[in-house]
């Protein structure tokens, strides 16, 4: 049997998919909130490598941010999906 196969032979974990919906929008939650926080410091910081250093950090967390946020939509695709077929 071939791996798609088996793949779409193995039931799916309905709930399973729900937690990563949650888990995935309260991590882009968190990484949202922590972006955000460190805009305020920079606007207050005079420190040139200060500044660079929290917009590498913005940069990474608005990053992450977004990847967890396709995580979810694909999840709740799925859940949509699976939804429909019940």
């Amino acid at each position: 049997m071939s791996r798609r196969r088996r793949a779409l032979a193995q039931p799916f974990d309905f709930d399973g998919a729900l937690d990563m919906v949650r888990d995935n929008l309260a991590r882009a939650d968190a990484m949202i909130v922590g972006a955000d926080s460190l805009l305020v410091q920079m606007w207050s910081d005079d420190d040139e490598e200060g500044i660079l250093r929290r917009r590498i950090r913005i940069s990474y967390l608005m990053e992450a941010a977004l990847l967890a946020m396709q995580v979810a939509i694909n999840a709740g695709k799925e859940l949509h999906l699976h939804r429909r077929n019940r």
